[in-house]
């Protein structure tokens, strides 16, 4: 068994919605009791499991067993890992993310609620660390935001650091080198999370200690693997509906 520190830094406002609404607003983040928001660890485990599973795809249209210094690995692999295989059980645990000394920031709200009663309420904590955004959707004939279309949304603020654990529940050491290679292209791939990505939400940047810095080198090697991926991958849908179409005839 083998902890890891990950550290998740927001760099673009982020919306990790709780699924709940308020009077006044239509999306709001996950928070607890206190107001302070965090990051369940079910849904970064879930992100850490989709980059790792397009970085293996996108390994297997590589030739060779190294990109640089690092290990190419399997989809196989991957789907082990995070327990995808029927009957098969997940060799990683993700724990929740919650703030830069979050016990400590807990333990002086309580405090000062104790002897301030009213003072710091969860809706003035949770302000200190986001923001509220309007939006609207566009009449495409009018060109006028349309009727009813007006949404309310709460944001996480840029530069805040959230930590969390991620463990390694097995003892093979072998398979401990091959969790942490996959981890570390995981997180390296991994650049943004929550709602509404397409409008410039959720620009992260993840990491964790014992990651591999020579790594970053690769990225624009990689950047080049996830072009040709994509071209290959459009390519083969484009061949795929030409048969579908001389089928049809």
């Amino acid at each position: 068994m083998k902890e890891y520190e990950f550290k998740i830094l927001i760099k673009s406002p982020t919306h990790i919605g709780s699924g709940k609404e308020g009077l006044t607003l239509d999306a709001e983040i996950v928070h607890d009791d206190l107001g302070f928001p965090y990051i369940p660890g079910k849904r970064v485990k879930g992100l850490l499991y989709e980059s790792a599973l397009e970085m293996a795809e996108i390994f297997s249209y590589v030739e060779g067993t190294k990109i640089q210094d690092v290990e190419k690995f399997s989809v196989e692999k991957v789907l082990d890992l995070f327990g995808q295989h029927t009957g098969s059980d997940s060799k990683i645990r993700v724990d929740n993310f919650y703030l830069e000394n979050y016990s400590e920031l807990r333990d002086d709200i309580i405090n000062i609620r104790t002897m301030f009663p009213g003072i710091f309420t969860l809706e003035a904590v949770i302000q200190k660390y986001t923001t509220i955004r309007s939006q609207t959707a566009i009449d495409v004939e009018t060109g006028t935001a349309k009727e009813g279309s007006l949404r309310k949304i709460r944001l996480l603020n840029e530069d805040i650091k959230f930590s969390g654990t991620v463990t390694y529940l097995g003892n093979d050491e072998t398979e401990k080198k091959i969790c942490e290679n996959i981890l570390n292209m995981a997180c390296l791939n991994l650049r943004r999370m929550g709602q509404q990505r397409n409008r410039g939400f959720g620009k992260v940047k993840v990491s964790f200690e014992n990651m591999k810095i020579t790594v970053v080198k690769s990225c624009g090697e990689t950047k080049d693997m996830k072009n040709n991926y994509a071209r290959k991958q459009a390519a083969m849908k484009n061949s795929k509906a030409k048969k579908g179409k001389n089928k049809r005839h």
